[in-house]
């Protein structure tokens, strides 16, 4: 009865694709500096991106794969920097929309207003001042790939961070 029990051959999923993948680096059909995306990679195995991740990673510590890494100090940085951009640039595009507008506005109230949301970018941009001073909460679409490791930090601390030093040193509305 013990031996009907025992499970021969086990191997986790993650073993499995480590083992396709080590296989493929080896043979040289994934040639150095073949981006290998977890959502490509899952998709085309037809499994998760959990295991996908976890074999990257013992790829990666092997030295067969490169993780991107990512200091918290780059973060609070670029954060910063955009966060900034955002609050005294108009985007281009959204800037062209307004000036089609006010060209196509017929009331002289909206004429106005329209001439000084542009008069207030173009100011907000020279002098590097916020386009309005109620900057409102600050919300971020932050998308992470996939073979990148943050180091020295936490991530969402980091993007706190950047945020903070830009309501700071932009003169921003405190939060």
């Amino acid at each position: 009865m013990q031996n009907a029990l025992k499970i021969e051959g086990y191997e986790l999923l993650s073993q499995k694709v480590y083992r396709v993948l080590k296989t493929e680096i080896v043979k040289g059909a994934l040639k150095p500096g073949t981006k290998l995306l977890e959502g490509k990679i899952a998709e085309q195995m037809g499994v998760s991106r959990t295991p996908i991740r976890e074999a990257l990673r013992e790829l990666a510590a092997e030295g067969f794969v490169k993780i991107r890494e990512i200091k918290t100090s780059q973060i609070i940085d670029k954060v910063k920097e955009l966060f900034l951009k955002a609050n005294y640039h108009i985007d281009p595009d959204l800037l062209k929309l307004l000036q089609k507008t006010l060209e196509e506005e017929t009331s002289p109230i909206g004429k106005y207003v329209l001439k000084m949301i542009i008069e207030n970018n173009k100011i907000a941009s020279r002098e590097e001042l916020p386009i309005c001073q109620d900057t409102g909460l600050a919300v971020l679409f932050i998308e992470l790939g996939q073979e990148v490791r943050i180091t020295d930090g936490d991530f969402a601390e980091a993007i706190n961070q950047g945020v903070k030093e830009a309501y700071q040193e932009g003169y921003l509305k405190n939060q």
